[in-house]
């Protein structure tokens, strides 16, 4: 199959283009004038200039494609202007998408949406796909819940065969630019406590899943691919030994979340840092619920399997031990059980 992915050179896009080339697939990967496309270097892959917000550009992109990887998006905690740098990439950016996959003949769209999307549970419930996330607070999740929705209506309006995925705890290397996930990882070797329960799934399952989706998914339908559900104390445990410092499991008081919050926000306001480690909509969102799911769904129909938890955090480390995220002696540690990949930068 001829293969175009959107947001290539980001985390799951650069792990999307190199699944899809290993499976023998032609990979078309779109990227912006802009993006730093660091992590498809050395790939016999076509690249192609465009952006999702301007519909003008996406025809060339999709031209003889058979399927659409969709996963350009913006994957921050926290923006300004929320409303035009996260919602409206989400959501206009993904309208433009489907009206240009279905002008262009493409036979099936995957869109990435998110675990965001099902909601988070209560007294550790495991969620599956019947769920859906009331009331969503924080402006990332809004957007995936906005993207979704309209994605579904529009390709039913339009006859595109569009199958969802919602994946989370996405890890794994090639994250050049450091998502939010994998920021918190790097977070927990420096000395902050496991506040969450939460699912920890490879990056690379997430993009094998994709493809799975793209050949055997429901068209209309939504799949979980999310890994081992693990307790705050289970992350602790398993950071601890991965990387010889001790890391609390520890739940704050909703009060000093807040507080938390309103400090980090505060600091991406002001550009000492590049984006909030949490904000309060999604203490709001988020606080004292479980990031838990099933992922039975993909199993059964995709043929869809996920690593263990161990193997993906060890290899989102030694990737961050290979970019100099983590510090000398955790990185040691890490790069001693896992070397780096020679395909690394």
């Amino acid at each position: 199959m001829k293969v175009l992915v959107t947001g290539a050179n980001g985390h799951l896009g650069a792990n999307l283009v190199r699944v899809a080339l290993a499976e023998g697939h032609e990979v078309r990967a779109m990227v912006r004038a802009t993006s730093d496309t660091t992590s498809l270097d050395g790939l016999e892959v076509e690249r192609v200039l465009g952006d999702i917000l301007d519909p003008t550009s996406l025809p060339a992109a999709m031209a003889g494609v058979d399927w659409v990887l969709h996963a350009a998006a913006v994957y921050r905690n926290w923006a300004a202007d929320p409303e035009k740098a996260i919602l409206e990439p989400a959501v206009k950016g993904t309208e433009n998408v489907l009206r240009a996959a279905s002008v262009a003949g493409v036979k099936r769209v995957v869109l990435t949406s998110s675990i965001a999307t099902v909601g988070y549970g209560e007294d550790r419930a495991v969620l599956d796909e019947s769920h859906h996330m009331q009331d969503p607070q924080s402006a990332y999740i809004r957007a995936k819940c906005d993207q979704e929705r309209v994605a579904l209506a529009l390709a039913e309006e339009l006859g595109l065969e569009l199958v969802v995925v919602c994946p989370g705890g996405n890890l794994g290397p090639w994250d050049v630019g450091l998502t939010p996930a994998t920021r918190s990882v790097v977070n927990l070797c420096t000395g902050d406590p496991a506040p969450l329960d939460l699912c920890v799934t490879h990056i690379e399952d997430i993009a094998r899943g994709h493809l799975l989706a793209a050949a055997n998914g429901e068209a209309g339908e939504r799949y979980l691919l999310t890994g081992d559900n693990l307790t705050n104390q289970q992350v602790a445990e398993l950071m601890s030994e991965l990387t010889g410092r001790k890391v609390r499991a520890m739940v704050p008081p909703r009060w000093l979340m807040r507080l938390i919050a309103w400090n980090e926000v505060r600091k991406a306001r002001n550009g000492s840092v590049d984006d909030a480690g949490i904000t309060g909509p999604q203490v709001a969102d988020v606080y004292g619920k479980a990031l838990w799911y099933d992922s039975s769904r993909a199993k059964n129909e995709l043929g869809w399997q996920a690593r263990d938890a161990r193997s993906t955090v060890l290899d989102t480390l030694s990737w961050l031990a290979s970019q100099g995220h983590l510090p000398g002696d955790v990185a040691e540690r890490v790069l001693s059980e896992r070397p780096a990949d020679p395909s690394w930068p």
